[in-house]
């Protein structure tokens, strides 16, 4: 029997942290903590901590057709998994991304997209029950803008094998009506990373609940860092797949809280990295 979507749309403010200060993830976390202490300590946000969140690892990988510009990629979708826990407690989160550069685009009916999942409960013989979700986000950064929808869903288990698109396919059956796309199509893995999470972090600005998290990337092989960031998120959820009007749902004053408690991050320069704007700020209504 089909079930009912639920969507989550979230404004998604990001911010990476300078590789020194990411040389360990025990390092990035306790300046990220020290640095949400000082803002707390402060009166210009009216800034809280209500939780500081706990640490845990993940394995990431993403696939494609080939490495470099696959299928997958040149149609502006991503595929990959995160695996974490061990034994009973394993789980792989499948993702299935679509990029957009027009974000209302994303905001239509959802069981038209290629990147919505499977419609159904998927049970496996632990008799887990695996629900899909749906994803819009804006991910907000000083030089950039991202527009999202994301599939997903998570599996009992780190088990599981993704060499051909039909193994994707069993939970995103829109893919094969991709272009070029078939079932046996193969799939390489393009990218393979270890995350350490720091996440749950709840604050408050005001009477605005907001959660945090700080994510370090590195490459599973040679251990060099990708990238850490530290995000926070305004997020709602809805049922169903009924197109989403973007500008709706949101509190302008709560918006604009956020990006003032943005713009402070972006000063710490001696934390965060400096990258260029998108605005020009001698003629703001020009950008990069």
């Amino acid at each position: 029997m089909k079930i009912k979507l639920v969507t989550k749309v979230s404004k998604e403010f990001q911010i990476k942290l300078r590789p020194e200060v990411a040389a360990s993830d025990k390092t990035a976390i306790s300046e990220m903590m020290r640095v949400l202490k000082a803002l707390a300590n402060s009166d210009r946000h009216k800034f809280h901590i209500i939780k500081m969140g706990e640490t845990w690892q993940r394995h990431g990988e993403r696939y494609d057709t080939a490495q470099g510009t696959g299928m997958f990629k040149e149609q502006q979708l991503s595929l990959a998994t995160e695996k974490r826990g061990e034994g009973k407690k394993a789980r792989t989160k499948l993702k299935c991304k679509l990029h957009n550069f027009v974000p209302e685009l994303l905001y239509r009916d959802h069981e038209k997209a290629f990147c919505t999942p499977v419609l159904k409960p998927y049970k496996k013989s632990s008799g887990i029950r695996i629900e899909p979700k749906f994803k819009l986000e804006q991910d907000i950064h000083f030089n950039n803008t991202k527009y999202c929808a994301t599939g997903y869903l998570t599996l009992p288990g780190r088990e599981h094998s993704f060499t051909t698109v039909k193994e994707f396919a069993r939970f995103y059956p829109r893919l094969l009506k991709l272009s070029g796309i078939e079932s046996k199509t193969p799939l390489v893995k393009v990218k393979d990373w270890n995350e350490t999470v720091h996440d749950n972090i709840i604050m408050r600005i005001g009477d605005m609940e907001l959660r945090g998290a700080l994510v370090t990337r590195r490459d599973r092989i040679s251990g060099a860092l990708d990238e850490s960031e530290f995000s926070f998120k305004l997020s709602q959820s809805k049922i169903g797949c009924k197109p989403l009007d973007p500008a709706t749902g949101w509190n302008y004053r709560d918006l604009q809280r956020l990006e003032a408690l943005y713009n402070e991050l972006f000063e710490m320069e001696g934390v965060f990295m400096q990258d260029p704007t998108i605005f020009y700020f001698a003629n703001p209504v020009s950008s990069h």
